[in-house]
């Protein structure tokens, strides 16, 4: 009758537990925003050239040549630079309380041969990473404290 007494307030203080967490305490939902901007540089260039070389061979009477070469080439270049912005944006939206729940089992040090004690204990997010917690066995002895989470 004992050990049952033992085991349904230890059951108790779990369902107890895990109903303040689904119920009262209201989970904060965190939302991550994450914009993605490219930047593409087009190029372009367009070259066009037109060859216009005349050369013109002359041969004298005392059996020499003289060559004449006129260059009127020309060359065009058009270029066009642009840029092209392309930007995405994904929102990702997590829920949850930060609560933790946990079960013990604690051993005597000096005396590992005597029974075992269990316990119960939860942590709630007070300011940032900072947490509370609290601590139930069934020796009836209840911790509070203070934990900071990395």
């Amino acid at each position: 009758m004992e050990t049952l007494k033992k085991y349904g307030l230890f059951g108790l203080i779990a369902i107890a537990g895990i109903l303040i967490g689904r119920y009262v305490i209201q989970p904060k939902s965190e939302v991550k925003t994450k914009e993605v901007i490219k930047y593409v540089e087009v190029y372009k260039e367009k070259k066009e050239e037109k060859k216009k070389i005349k050369v013109v061979v002359v041969q004298n009477p005392d059996g020499t040549t003289t060559t004449t070469t006129t260059d009127d080439s020309t060359t065009t270049t058009v270029s066009d630079g642009s840029i092209k912005i392309d930007s995405s944006k994904e929102t990702v939206a997590k829920k949850g309380s930060g609560l933790t729940l946990g079960a013990l089992a604690i051993a005597n040090g000096q005396r590992f041969s005597d029974k075992l004690e269990y316990g119960v204990t939860a942590a709630i997010p007070v300011f940032g990473s900072l947490k509370a917690q609290a601590l139930v066995t069934t020796d009836k002895r209840v911790g509070l404290g203070l934990a900071i989470e990395f």
